[in-house]
């Protein structure tokens, strides 16, 4: 059985060895338990690793090993660095490949951070200077002091001064995940200092959805002393939830954040991006709110831009767009599946009433098919409602049976202009009914024997045959 922190300090002796050996290499260890909430602890909460959290101060890879090698001798279980993991850098979409954001890492962890780390330049955060940071497994970074909190807080009443680009239960334990890494460069010739989360896990050790982000702070002085940009950057984003944030395979539960604060919870000092704690809100999934989906103050999907002037940065307007998708694309007349249509929004928090036209559809409404979802549906106008938490509402078109030939049918549901949304993209979707009656069958029918005795054992059989297609239910008058 693997020793915890805990066990090791229970002698004089042990603690005087392991801090002899932490000092000895030049190390600073955290410990990190599970965190209910912020700022607390969960005594119960045993579950997770009580392995101490390395903190890197160089990466020189003969120290490198050597803290693997403590890690292991603690009881810790890790895999090497290059082993399952590598050090290429996701170049696609948002994230910037700068391999400056790569000079430092935090071995395989959960729940651990750094030291705290001197900035590039200082910066001013809502009227406070900021010239150190601290690096945070957990998607985040923070500037008073470390933070190992796992279950995601509210950063619209923290009293946490916090960036957070994807607030979650990061864990790079597993083998197959990748590390937190940190440094810095330069971005458009301004000095910066990045942050990045390329493909990790979530707890407890899962790699079988991986997360990519990044968080990077600009030096703008060119618009005045300690201006600067915050930039969250977005490549895939699978999973939300840690298993003991009430998750289930990555999803549901206590779901993840994305925004920043200041710790004051005054006014116009903390941003929540949109769908924030909503299950599946900020997922790759999600064409309304998924974080690469979107974007602020930039043309590149997945890139969200603060900007950060004279100690304020202007509240982002929130995403009010509603869209529409629709799976599967198409279905049989007279099957079993039906054509979902799924409408998200950007914003939550109070229900909203959205105007759905269905011109341009082929197939006749109620002739060709039901409906659910939809109020007051008329076959050309409804409406779809959303309660006050979610970002989704759902309509089901579930073809109607007949055994007439006819063209392949469309069902064209659009997103209307109303009240209190704009029309996002995409704007409309468009499902097919597949007809399935075969106006070539021809049926024939025979009788075998011709004659049978009345009083006999044999009887008359009649075989209906028809010719064409087999591949759905035919009725014969």
């Amino acid at each position: 059985m693997r020793k915890s922190l805990k066990s090791i300090l229970s002698s004089n002796r042990g603690f005087i060895f392991l801090f002899s050996l932490v000092f000895s290499l030049g190390l600073l260890t955290i410990v990190s338990t599970r965190t209910g909430a912020q700022g607390g602890s969960d005594v119960n909460a045993t579950q997770e690793s009580q392995m101490p959290r390395i903190v890197p101060i160089t990466e020189d890879p003969a120290q490198a090993e050597m803290k693997r090698q403590f890690i292991r001798a603690r009881g810790g279980a890790i895999s090497d660095d290059e082993k399952g993991r590598g050090r290429s850098v996701e170049v696609a979409n948002a994230i910037r490949n700068l391999a400056g954001c790569n000079t430092n890492t935090l071995p395989a962890n959960d729940d651990g951070s750094t030291a705290a780390i001197t900035l590039p330049f200082t910066i001013n955060y809502f009227g406070t200077n900021r010239s150190q940071t601290f690096v945070n497994n957990n998607g985040n970074i923070t500037f008073v002091g470390p933070l190992n909190t796992f279950t995601p807080f509210n950063l619209n009443t923290t009293t946490v001064p916090i960036m957070a680009a994807f607030f979650a239960d990061v864990d790079t334990r597993g083998l197959g995940s990748g590390l937190t890494r940190y440094g810095t460069d330069t971005v458009n010739g301004r000095p910066a200092f990045c942050v990045n989360w390329i493909n990790v896990g979530y707890f407890s050790s899962h790699v079988d959805k991986l997360n990519s982000f990044q968080l990077i702070l600009i030096e703008r002085f060119d618009t005045g002393a300690g201006n600067f940009d915050i930039e969250f950057n977005y490549n895939t984003i699978t999973w939300e939830t840690g298993d003991f944030s009430g998750g289930t395979g990555g999803f549901g539960g206590n779901s993840a954040r994305a925004g920043y604060a200041n710790g004051t919870t005054a006014a116009g000092t903390f941003f929540e991006l949109p769908g924030s704690a909503v299950n599946g809100a900020l997922l790759d999934s999600n064409f309304s709110t998924g974080l690469t989906n979107n974007s602020s103050n930039s043309g590149v999907a997945g890139r969200y831009i603060f900007g950060a002037r004279n100690g304020a940065i202007p509240t982002p307007t929130p995403n009010t767009g509603v869209a529409v998708t629709v799976s599967p694309s198409s279905v049989i007349e007279d099957g079993t599946a039906n054509l979902i249509y799924t409408f998200t929004r950007g914003s939550t928090g109070s229900p909203l009433t959205v105007n759905v036209s269905a011109t341009g559809s082929t197939a006749a409404f109620p002739a060709d098919y039901a409906q659910t979802g939809m109020v007051g549906f008329n076959g050309t106008t409804g409406t779809v409602t959303f309660n006050s938490v979610s970002s989704t509402a759902i309509v089901t078109i579930n073809p109607e049976a007949d055994l007439i030939d006819e063209p392949q049918e469309v069902v064209r549901l659009t997103v209307a202009n109303g009240p209190g949304y704009t029309v996002g993209t995409p704007s409309f979707a468009q499902g097919t009914i597949i007809d399935d009656d075969d106006p070539t069958a021809v049926v024939t029918v025979a009788v075998a024997p011709l004659v049978v005795n009345e009083d006999g054992a044999g009887n008359l059989v009649y075989t209906f045959t028809r010719t064409g297609s087999t591949a759905s239910q035919l009725v014969v008058s």
